[in-house]
């Protein structure tokens, strides 16, 4: 094989020659497929444009020393999407970040999940936005929600409930593939290029490395 890449867990479908045919111990493979891309579904009318955001976590300012535990950047973020007049704004956590003094030692006056109501979900709910859907999705640094990749949407909240009947706020998976107005949105909470770019084998091969991981990883 001239040129090949491939990856731990990649699943790869091997053109190959059984040089002992008798014993089948040697298997000599001359071509690697591993593009599994589905074909494009044809476009039959054209969505609708949308204004959308996306952001990433910490929501909160720690202060010089780590003393200051305050959602006030969130609540600008949201001031901003009312301004802005946003359809869409995906929000990916981490909203509890583990890696914060005061959640790192326990120095706060709440349970994990509350804070995460009272802080996050109840301040979405006091800004109204009902023409705009806000997705939030899960970081493995949350410290209400479990840590290991692939991760499920954040549990059910009682405010969830309410803004159901508006379908504006959405709890998704990390990673996610949602639509919206017919637009399809595909998010990862996850460095996952990274962690590739580090095992990745790469053999006759000039692109470069992340390049041909984010190809790898849509294929």
């Amino acid at each position: 094989i001239e040129s090949v890449s491939c990856f731990p867990g990649q699943v790869t479908l091997l053109s190959a020659v059984n040089k002992t045919r008798m014993t089948g111990d040697s298997i000599v493979a001359h071509k690697v497929f591993s593009n599994a891309t589905l074909p494009t579904k044809e476009v039959t009318s054209q969505p609708r444009a949308i204004r959308a955001a996306i952001s990433y976590g910490p929501y909160f300012n720690t202060g010089e020393k780590g003393e200051s535990l305050s959602y006030e950047p969130l609540t600008k973020l949201l001031d901003k999407a009312l301004e802005d007049d946003l359809d869409v704004v995906v929000m990916v956590g981490p909203f509890v970040d583990l890696s914060h003094p005061k959640i790192k030692s326990g120095d706060i006056d709440s349970t994990y999940e509350d804070l995460f109501r009272t802080e996050v979900v109840n301040r979405i709910k006091n800004h109204d936005i009902e023409n705009c859907h806000i997705v939030l999705v899960p970081s493995t640094r949350d410290a209400h929600h479990t840590n290991i990749f692939p991760q499920a949407p954040f549990p059910e909240v009682q405010e969830k409930i309410k803004y159901q009947s508006k379908r504006t706020l959405h709890f998704v998976s990390n990673p996610a593939q949602f639509s919206i107005e017919n637009i399809i949105f595909g998010v990862v909470g996850h460095d996952t290029l990274m962690d590739m770019n580090k095992v990745l084998s790469m053999r006759g091969i000039t692109q470069n490395r992340i390049l041909k991981c984010a190809s790898q990883l849509l294929e």
